[in-house]
Formats: structure tokens, sequence, C-alpha cells
């Protein structure tokens, strides 16, 4: 797999986007990378997937909450991470 990452890479982004081309241990660091960023370790089948973090348990979290509940949960998250619905965003400037 890292040569095929190295090939298509050294093929397509130096021309199209103008980047360095890579050698293999750098496709290889690539796939790890990406392996950790796009699966993760709480997907099913990942180092956590069966237990606590599995997205069956958030689901079933999710789906046992009464509506009410699952509004403050929003909430909390938006304050938290600063999220804002767009209907928000404008109230907020129009202040």
């Amino acid at each position: 797999m890292g040569l095929v990452v190295q090939s298509l890479w050294n093929w397509l982004l130096p021309d199209i986007m103008g980047w360095k081309m890579i050698n293999y241990w750098q496709a290889m660091g690539l796939l790890i990378l990406s392996k950790i960023l796009f699966k993760g370790f709480f997907w099913n089948g990942g180092r956590w997937g069966n237990g606590r973090w599995s997205n069956h348990h958030w689901k079933s979290k999710w789906q046992a909450m009464s509506p009410e509940d699952r509004e403050k949960f929003k909430q909390k998250m938006r304050e938290r991470c600063s999220w804002t619905s767009p209907s928000e965003s404008k109230e907020a400037n129009v202040q």
C-alpha cells in the first residue's frame, strides 16, 4: 500500500498542487496518519470499538434521551465548542 500511495501522490499532486514528491517512508507515514485521523480508535473494530466508546453506546444513549434532554445536550455542546446555528449567528450580528 505504501508504494501505491507514493505512486499516486507523485503522479498527481506535484502537477496539480505544486507539492513535492514523497518517498516510500513518507507514504507509509501518510497511511498511518490517515488511519488515525479517519478511522480513529473509537470506531467499531478499533482499539475501544466494542467497549464504552462504541457508536452503539452513544446511539442508544441519544435514543434514550427525551427531546428536552437532547436540546439541553445540544445547547451545552454549542456553549463548549462555540457552535452556533445560522439563525443564532444572524441574531448576534443584529444586536
